[in-house]
């Protein structure tokens, strides 16, 4: 389950955080210039299974 309210770091052209905001505001604002990790484990019978 994904949490709306976690804070994302903010970043700049170079990667450098210049701030941070609350998920939920990052996707209402269309902003694309913020960290995130996506994790996904296949087990051995090839199911996916996204970590949150």
């Amino acid at each position: 389950m994904i949490q709306d309210d976690e804070i994302l770091d903010i970043v700049d052209e170079n990667d450098c955080v210049i701030g941070q905001k609350k998920r939920s505001e990052i996707y209402r604002q269309r902003l694309c210039n913020f960290r995130v990790v996506n994790v996904f484990v296949v087990s051995t019978q090839k199911y996916l299974s996204p970590l949150s």
